[in-house]
């Protein structure tokens, strides 16, 4: 996994955080060029809104160099406390992946045991990486990059070992 797209994620928020009392981050838009060894190599789009007291950012980019990733839509929520609620995406990353398998399992949660698939893809990077992204109801459970010694678990999912 690369360092931008996480770092795409987390700017506006972090930059917004524990506001004074009365006060916040400013709405508007807000726009980025990236670079990479001083080429421009894309550009992000972000916009700040704030609906019935909750934030909403919304951001599209597309970067290439050796990243190579089009966030086509990406949107998150927020509390008015900065304190995430919602998130959904749209990426693009062509000629980056293949899966490789999909396979059914079942993964136990607080509230009981659910079906999930997990689908092993394959990532092209200078050194091909196995990813696995499992998913449940159209939402994400875990997803995995071993080679990174990386793992996200959806919160109510019960710890389940590396492997």
């Amino acid at each position: 996994m690369r360092l931008l797209p996480f770092l795409l994620l987390v700017a506006v928020p972090a930059s917004a955080q524990t506001p004074a009392p009365g006060s916040g981050p400013a709405t508007g838009t807000a726009s980025f060029t990236a670079y990479q060894r001083g080429v421009r190599i894309g550009t992000v789009q972000t916009w700040v809104s704030r609906v019935e007291g909750s934030w909403h950012v919304q951001s599209t980019s597309r970067v290439a160099g050796t990243l190579n990733v089009t966030f086509k839509q990406l949107e998150l929520r927020y509390d008015a406390m900065w304190r995430g609620r919602f998130m959904t995406m749209e990426v693009e990353r062509p000629r980056d992946k293949t899966i490789d398998a999909v396979t059914d399992e079942q993964v136990r949660t607080r509230s009981g045991t659910i079906a999930a698939k997990r689908y092993t893809v394959l990532e092209i990077r200078s050194q091909p990486t196995t990813v696995e992204v499992w998913v449940a109801g159209g939402r994400l459970l875990r997803l995995d990059v071993p080679r990174d010694g990386l793992f996200v678990v959806r919160e109510d999912v019960l710890f389940v070992s590396q492997r």
